[in-house]
């Protein structure tokens, strides 16, 4: 990937990964984009994530506007309605064509769902937030609130009626693009088409296909300690990755 792409799809993850946060840290993003790729970061990452790829900044000389740069600091996607710095023209997000397939997803997230968001009136829209919701937490210190979120009874997409195998599904989509790893530390993807899973490794999609009737049986045998467990399931591998990893299930009931 080019490393303006790398740097747009590593912001692009963390926002559909954490919609609940409307902006992030530089030092997050690069982090992110680390995760991404199996070989040390080339230096022009950073350098897009910190100027060339922000839209309200005078071009130095690179002309995208990937990025806002909110007064807080903090980065998030651009989208239609922002402001941009008058000598910026150039792209604002990749080229579905220089993306491995495996991020197309991201695109059409970006598209479909970002760009259809309202744009704020505030320059800041964290720092508009201030202060809304505080007589929520007058009976809660912040220790109480990370005890309560722990709890298993808590964990759930709110969905009426969901079985723990739909739950489980449900967050496995809303993961889609991010990186995991398997037990041995090799970093991976997937995708989501139709009602099963496509693995990716390096931008290459993994010549098995699992299909959901897998991820239940193996979502069935929770908690899980080593592969061997889910050996009969396609791609057990990656899809213990996917089960021992917390974004994905209870943390209380990941084995230790």
């Amino acid at each position: 990937m080019k490393v303006a792409d790398l740097a747009w799809v590593a912001l692009a993850q963390l926002h559909r990964a954490n919609p609940q946060i409307s902006s992030f840290r530089s030092g997050t993003i690069l982090r992110q984009a680390s995760l991404l790729s199996t070989e040390p970061l080339k230096p022009g990452v950073q350098a897009h994530i910190s100027s060339h790829n922000i839209a309200n900044i005078k071009p130095q000389p690179v002309q995208n506007r990937m990025f806002l740069r909110l007064q807080s600091g903090e980065l998030r996607l651009f989208r239609a309605g922002d402001a941009a710095h008058p000598d910026r023209h150039g792209k604002v997000k990749p080229s579905r064509a220089d993306l491995p397939a495996e991020f197309y997803p991201l695109l059409d997230w970006y598209d479909n769902e970002y760009c259809a968001q309202s744009v704020s009136l505030e320059d800041d829209p964290v720092l508009a937030m201030i202060g809304i919701g505080k007589e929520l937490w007058a009976d809660e210190n912040g220790d109480a609130f990370i005890r309560r979120l722990r709890d298993e009874t808590t964990w759930n997409d709110g969905t009426p009626g969901a079985s723990p195998t739909d739950r489980l599904w449900s967050r496995v989509v809303n993961n889609q693009t991010l990186v995991f790893r398997t037990s041995t530390g090799l970093p991976f993807t997937f995708r989501i088409e139709g009602n099963g899973i496509w693995f990716y490794r390096e931008g290459r999609r993994i010549n098995q296909f699992l299909s959901r009737s897998d991820f239940d049986k193996a979502a069935a045998r929770l908690p899980l300690k080593t592969t061997t467990e889910i050996k009969d399931c396609r791609n057990y591998t990656y899809l213990f990755g996917l089960l021992t990893d917390s974004r994905i299930v209870d943390p209380s009931s990941i084995a230790a």
